[in-house]
């Protein structure tokens, strides 16, 4: 099933034509088909304090006769990492920096403002367990080091020259692109 879309218009299309979609959408939980219900936005607070709609929900419904299991599942915007409080853009600011031989917390800084890099770890951590699935998409067999990275920490050494390619074989927005190719979270 699609997860991720373009746009939120896009998300409310899809989910309000679902009788179009009842052979083909199958609950990833209990695996019917036909089940699913639109069961409204999902909303994120700006820092200005309105609450802006970034996904809907899907019922996969056991009401009324259908026998789906009662679990929700999630449409999102492509330019979000569901976990995140940061858009695709902070990740693809971040991770650019750090290509170009940034430090982390100057990555950081650069993509959030904030001088605080804490959060830059947790980072790393989600996108260095993500590292396999990365190389699945690329068709990395090997392990890719580069020379560019000798300097880095041991596992930018790894991640970064991975991260470099999935950047030249996505041209534009790779991380939200990424979301869209593959159907499943950047980090």
């Amino acid at each position: 099933m699609k997860i991720y879309f373009e746009h939120i218009d896009a998300i409310h299309q899809f989910t309000m034509e679902l009788n179009y979609h009842y052979n083909t959408l199958k609950c990833k939980y209990c695996q019917n088909c036909n089940q699913f219900v639109s069961h409204g936005f999902v909303y994120k607070k700006q820092n200005n304090g309105e609450k802006k709609a970034v996904g809907k929900r899907l019922f996969c419904s056991n009401r009324h006769g259908k026998l789906g299991c009662g679990r929700t599942t999630r449409l999102y915007l492509a330019i979000l990492i569901p976990t995140f409080q940061y858009t695709n853009r902070q990740i693809f600011i971040f991770l650019s920096a750090l290509l170009s031989m940034s430090s982390i917390q100057k990555a950081y800084k650069l993509a959030t403002n904030t001088d605080d890099p804490r959060n830059a770890y947790r980072w790393l951590h989600k996108l260095w367990n993500k590292l396999i699935d990365y190389r699945c998409f690329l068709n990395l067999h090997t392990q890719c080091e580069s020379f560019k990275f000798k300097f880095r920490a041991r596992r930018l050494q790894i991640l970064l020259p991975t991260i470099h390619e999935l950047f030249l074989k996505i041209k534009e927005l790779p991380c939200t692109q990424y979301q869209m190719l593959t159907q499943t979270s950047f980090a």
